[in-house]
C-alpha cells in the first residue's frame, strides 16, 4: 500500500482552516456590525424599550379587541364588488345570465357608504341586520331578491299606510360569527341612529369553533404575534438573538428565521395559547373534541357577544333569528357535537338572553318556520332552497317569514318615531 500524498493532506488541511477563518470571520463581522449599528443609531437609546425581552400583550379575544376599520377592511366580497359574484359555485342563473351584486366601498352590502348614510327621517325606522354571508346575501342572483331587500319591501308596506317607512341597513360579513357582529355594530352602529338589531345567524357560531381546522384560522392572530415577538424565540435561536438583538429584532432575522423554520413550531404554540385563553381545555392527550368546545367556547362566546351588542346600543330592541339551514348542514353539526344541537343552542341562548338589559328581546326560529306547511303558499320551494346560502325562492321565503313577524314591532317603532318627532317640533317631551 502506498501511503496518501502528505501534500494533499495539507492542502486539505490548509482549505479547513481557511473555511473556518471565513466562518469566524462572518461571525465577528455579524458582530461587529450590530455593534456598530446600535452606536450610530439616533434612535439606539430606544432599543431597549422597543425590544424588551418581556412578553408583549396579547388579546385574551384577539378579534373583539381588534381595531374596527383593520376588521372592516377583511370583508368579504371584496370591497366594492359589482358584478358577478365569485364566491357563488351555481355559477349563473336559470336564464343564463351571471349572477349581479354590488357592495359599498366598505363591502357591506348597503345602499348608500356607511359613514355617509342619509339622514334619518321622521317615521323612519331604522334595522341593522348582522351575520355571516346567509345574513349578507349570498345565494341571491341580485341585491334585490335578497331575503332583507324583500323584508324591507313587506315592511315598508305594512308602516306606509300610517307614513311610516323602513330602512334596513345591512351590516353582515361572510364567515362572521356574533363576536365580529359586535366590533362592526360598535364601529358604525351609533352614527348609523339605528331602532332595531336583527341577528340572522347560528351556523358559524356553531362551526367556527367545532372544527379544529377553523381553530388554526381564528388563531392566527397568535401564531403572527408569537413570530413577531421579540422575546419568543426557540431554544436554538435564543442564544443568537441575545447576542445579536439588533439583527434579530430590528433587521428581522429572527422573524425570518423563525417563520421559515419554526412554522409548525409556531402553529402548534399558537393553537394551544389560544385554545388555553379562550377557555377551551383539551383532552389529556391533546385531542380536539367538537362536544367540549362548543359547551367551553362557542355558546358562552355568543351568549358573551350579544349580550355586548345589548350594552353597546343601550338596551336597543334585538331580534335573533335563527337562520334557515340545510338538512343536510344540520346533519353535520349533530354529526360534530350531538344530536338536536342546532335546535338545542337556539332554545339555550335565548332562554339565557331573554330578559338581559332589559325586556326588549325578539327571538325567531327562521329554521323552523320556513318548513313550516302552512307557509307552503309562500313560495315553490324544495329543501335545498333552505341552506346557509338561500337561493332566489329560500330568501323570499325567509323575508316573508322575518316580515310577518317582525310587522308589529315595527309599526309600534314607527308611531313611538313619529310621536317623538311631533313633540320636539312642539317642544314638549313625548312621555
Amino acid at each position: 500500500m502506498t501511503s496518501a500524498n502528505p501534500s494533499g493532506r495539507r492542502r486539505a488541511l490548509v482549505l479547513l482552516m481557511f473555511v473556518a477563518l471565513l466562518a469566524v470571520s462572518a461571525l465577528i463581522g455579524v458582530g461587529v456590525f450590530d455593534a456598530w449599528a446600535r452606536w450610530t443609531d439616533p434612535a439606539a437609546a430606544d432599543l431597549w424599550w422597543k425590544y424588551p425581552a418581556r412578553p408583549i400583550l396579547i388579546s385574551k379575544f384577539p378579534f373583539v379587541m381588534a381595531d374596527s376599520d383593520t376588521l372592516v377592511r377583511g370583508l368579504y366580497p371584496h370591497v366594492e364588488q359589482d358584478g358577478e359574484a365569485p364566491w357563488e359555485s351555481r355559477g349563473r342563473r336559470p336564464d343564463g345570465t351571471e349572477y349581479r351584486i354590488t357592495s359599498s366601498r366598505y363591502g357591506f352590502f348597503t345602499k348608500h357608504p356607511i359613514d355617509r348614510y342619509p339622514p334619518k327621517g321622521s317615521g323612519e325606522v331604522r334595522i341593522i341586520v348582522v351575520g355571516g354571508s346567509g345574513a349578507q346575501g349570498h345565494g341571491a342572483t341580485s341585491f334585490d331578491r335578497t331575503f332583507y331587500s324583500v323584508m324591507e319591501r313587506q315592511l315598508q308596506a305594512a308602516v306606509a299606510p300610517a307614513g311610516g317607512t323602513v330602512e334596513i341597513i345591512n351590516l353582515a360579513m361572510a364567515g362572521a360569527f356574533a363576536a365580529r357582529n359586535a366590533v362592526v355594530i360598535d364601529r358604525y352602529g351609533p352614527a348609523l341612529d339605528p331602532d332595531l338589531i336583527l341577528l340572522y345567524n347560528g351556523a358559524n357560531d356553531i362551526a367556527q369553533f367545532t372544527q379544529e381546522a377553523k381553530w388554526i384560522e381564528y388563531c392566527d392572530e397568535y401564531r403572527t404575534a408569537f413570530i413577531d415577538a421579540t422575546y419568543e424565540y426557540p431554544d436554538a435561536l435564543r442564544p443568537w438573538a441575545e447576542r445579536l438583538p439588533y439583527l434579530f429584532n430590528v433587521y428581522g432575522w429572527g422573524r425570518w428565521l423563525k417563520a421559515t423554520f419554526y412554522r409548525e413550531y409556531y402553529d402548534d404554540r399558537a393553537l394551544r395559547q389560544c385554545w388555553k385563553d379562550n377557555g377551551y381545555q383539551p383532552a389529556a392527550d391533546g385531542s380536539f373534541d367538537s362536544h367540549t368546545t362548543f359547551d367551553q367556547v362557542s355558546y358562552p362566546s355568543f351568549v358573551r357577544a350579544v349580550q355586548s351588542i345589548k350594552r353597546g346600543t343601550c338596551g336597543l330592541p334585538i331580534v335573533w333569528a335563527l337562520q334557515a339551514v340545510h338538512t343536510g348542514e344540520n346533519a353535520l353539526y349533530e354529526g360534530w357535537i350531538r344530536p338536536g344541537i342546532y335546535d338545542e343552542f337556539f332554545h339555550r341562548a335565548s332562554q339565557e338572553l331573554d330578559g338581559y338589559y332589559n325586556d326588549r328581546w325578539r327571538f325567531i326560529d327562521v329554521n323552523r318556520l320556513a318548513r313550516d306547511p302552512a307557509r307552503t303558499d309562500v313560495a315553490d320551494y324544495v329543501d335545498t332552497s333552505l341552506a346557509v346560502h338561500l337561493d332566489d325562492a329560500g330568501h323570499q321565503v325567509v323575508g316573508t317569514v322575518l316580515a310577518d313577524e317582525l310587522a308589529p314591532l315595527v309599526r309600534d317603532l314607527a308611531s313611538r318615531r313619529r310621536m317623538a318627532f311631533a313633540a320636539r317640533c312642539a317642544g314638549v317631551s313625548p312621555d
